[in-house]
């Protein structure tokens, strides 16, 4: 082989790979995801009008407390989703907000949606996945905000996030109760959630009891000792 013959093999490869990376850039940037919108079983359990409210009781430490915690606004909004390369919108996906007021504590605390196209590090990657968190407000002051739930719902290792450097659940769906009786009620599948870290509240651990048909039903934080169970409920479909 020439020099001359040798030159051009060598250009001839390297425009080869040129086109080659040009095809796989422009089918990265053209293939949009389709629109991410909110699991219809999410919004059910958490997506209620005003006048939704829950009776609360504590009794765990010793002494007895009622209470009520009522929606006082919801609603669903549609925002742009924009491509990590381009930076350029190409799909939609729904919000959900959520705003409960629990007078006893005097704060408010707001349930919203976080989803993402793609679903990664899970049984179902690939596929759009969902956080709900919550946050609560003093005086209009955030007090914490922190992960509490997630679709798909599945009893799970939970979703790892970083804490301290470290990669580590924050949030797991440890079980799922088919029939739980509490209170004089009885709900179906019930999911027991631990939050090894609520940041919601001080950072210390909590468990919620959440229905899909009510919401959350329980509340626990160990290491205050408490213990709130919902008695009675109305519930509203948000609108």
């Amino acid at each position: 082989m020439t020099l001359a013959s040798f030159n051009l093999l060598i250009k001839r490869g390297f425009l080869i790979l040129i086109i080659v990376v040009l095809i796989f850039s422009c089918k990265k940037e053209s293939t949009p995801m389709g629109d991410v919108l909110l699991p219809e079983a999410l919004k059910a359990t958490f997506y209620y009008a005003p006048g939704t409210y829950w009776i609360v009781e504590e009794k765990a430490t010793g002494l007895f407390f009622r209470d009520s915690l009522y929606v006082k606004s919801s609603r669903i909004d549609t925002v742009d989703v924009l491509h990590p390369g381009s930076r350029q919108p190409y799909a939609r996906k729904e919000v959900l907000k959520t705003r409960l007021v629990w007078p006893f504590y005097g704060m408010e605390a707001e349930i919203a949606s976080e989803s993402t196209p793609l679903c990664s590090g899970r049984s179902l990657s690939g596929e759009p996945c969902h956080f709900l968190t919550m946050e609560f407000f003093l005086n209009g002051k955030s007090r914490g905000k922190t992960r509490m739930y997630y679709y798909p719902a599945e009893a799970d290792a939970g979703w790892p996030v970083v804490l301290s450097g470290l990669i580590e659940p924050q949030v797991r769906i440890e079980t799922v109760i088919s029939t739980y009786d509490q209170t004089g009620n009885t709900f179906s599948d019930v999911r027991r959630v631990i939050i090894d870290s609520d940041r919601s509240f001080q950072g210390s651990p909590s468990v919620r009891y959440i229905s899909p048909d009510a919401g959350i039903i329980r509340w626990q934080y160990p290491s205050f000792g408490t213990d709130w169970q919902v008695i009675r409920y109305r519930v509203l479909p948000g609108e």
